[in-house]
């Protein structure tokens, strides 16, 4: 595939054209990367918009996908109900990815006046039927505060993840390999989350123009096989434990490891499939 590296301003010279036309679109400003004259952009480079509209047209354009299927063959969409502001994230093919921040109009003057910008980062305005536009965000674009990762938000993490570790353990010697390795991914992807939210505690930001810190999450987590026995959903299971654990111990200095909670049935079940007995049906021979 010969690379592109300039269709985020194809792309936003064409959604400039066609929603300026628009009555109930009031302004569309251009945020992230792009808007930042320090950062170079490259194909990989998402497009992140904020448009401003009519209070009664944002839920037009948030649940329908016409307006973005003018723009280019969607591959998939993805929605944010906020409060106030609404998200849209959208992939156009072969791998074009655009955010698009929906702010109703009076939404957008409420929070400005009251110094709480609806949007933030670097942003450069595209085009504006809002006068008080310019005067308002040249001086209440801020940054985006990072939230502190609270002890009773990781104790729910903990529970619904134990939990889920002990039903992949019991699917397993069912012989549900189906179920249970459903649960030991979904185990590994928590201790992903864990990390990403250290990574957002170090560099004290939520926004990650490249990646790098916490990849060595990955190969502590792969099985390095491309089969999934049921040993290797055990192993799985105890490597998303102890992982889950040092990560959480991180993040909540309250929080008390549990992987050695289910280690013993772990062993038994390992020990079980290691002789070759049947798990056929839920039943072992012997």
């Amino acid at each position: 595939m010969k690379s592109d590296q300039k269709w985020q301003r194809t792309l936003l010279n064409d959604l400039s054209e066609r929603l300026r036309t628009r009555e109930d679109v009031r302004a569309l400003i251009l945020t992230g990367s792009l808007a930042d004259d320090s950062v170079a952009e490259d194909e990989w480079s998402d497009l992140d918009l904020a448009i401003v509209v009519s209070d009664n047209a944002v839920s037009r354009f948030f649940s329908s996908r016409d307006w973005l299927e003018s723009f280019g063959q969607v591959v998939g969409v993805e929605h944010h109900d906020g409060a106030d502001v609404k998200t849209v994230r959208v992939c156009f093919a072969p791998c074009k990815r655009v955010d698009v921040s929906l702010i109703p109009r009076s939404v957008l003057s409420r929070s400005m006046k009251q110094k709480g910008a609806a949007v933030c980062r670097a942003h450069a305005v595209i085009w504006s039927k809002i006068p008080e536009l310019d005067s308002w965000i040249s001086s209440l674009f801020l940054d985006p505060a990072l939230a502190k990762v609270a002890d009773y938000d990781i104790a729910q993490m903990a529970d619904n993840f134990w939990f889920k570790a002990s039903v992949a353990v019991g699917k397993t010697m069912r012989n549900d390999l189906l179920v249970a390795l459903h649960l030991a991914l979904d185990l590994a992807r928590d201790c992903l989350v864990l990390q990403m939210m250290r990574r957002d505690r170090e560099k004290g930001t939520t926004i990650h123009r490249f990646g790098g810190f916490g990849n060595d999450m990955v190969s502590r987590l792969c099985t390095g096989s491309r089969t999934y026995s049921p040993v290797e959903i055990l192993d799985l299971v105890t490597r998303s434990g102890e992982l889950f654990d040092e990560l959480a111990c991180d993040l909540s200095p309250v929080y008390t490891p549990r992987s050695s909670l289910l280690r013993p049935a772990i062993g038994r079940g390992k020990a079980i499939c290691g002789t070759g007995d049947s798990i056929e049906g839920g039943q072992q021979s012997g």
